[in-house]
């Protein structure tokens, strides 16, 4: 069973240890999604002294001030994150974000295995994080109707 910690019809989140997954959907979190994401991240770090990051994103995205109020949370933690998304551009500014975390890495929504290899998930690990994958989706869905 995936707990899911919180789901819209914009973001949807889920925590397996130190492992935070979001999937977004196509429009972009609103600040209700954004605070609810930046508790979960804060919720990871105070019980983890390492946190990985899988983030899917069918189209939508944190604004600048969204990614600023991330940024305040990770500062000097430098969390391993990859970030699955479909436009060149958007992954071009992940590669851009990775001059300040050089472990944010960004990948095709296809490529989950090297996704998940990037982050170290493997195992019953790597079939769990796939199964919270598949939950968060249908949870952006059933937030819909």
């Amino acid at each position: 069973m995936i707990d899911i910690a919180y789901a819209s019809p914009r973001l949807a989140i889920a925590m397996i240890e130190d492992i935070h997954i979001a999937v977004h959907g196509q429009d972009n979190p609103s600040d209700k999604d954004w605070d609810a994401y930046l508790d979960s991240i804060r919720k990871m770090w105070s019980r983890h002294d390492q946190v990985r990051g899988l983030v899917y994103t069918l189209g939508g995205n944190p604004s600048g001030a969204q990614r600023s109020q991330l940024n305040k949370i990770n500062d000097g933690l430098k969390p391993w994150v990859s970030v699955m998304v479909e436009s060149r551009i958007a992954r071009g500014a992940v590669t851009a974000l990775s001059w300040f975390n050089p472990r944010i890495k960004a990948f095709a929504p296809d490529n989950l295995d090297d996704a998940m290899a990037h982050l170290d998930i493997t195992g019953p690990h790597a079939k769990r994080v796939r199964t919270a994958l598949e939950h968060l989706e249908k949870a952006l869905q059933d937030a819909k109707d």
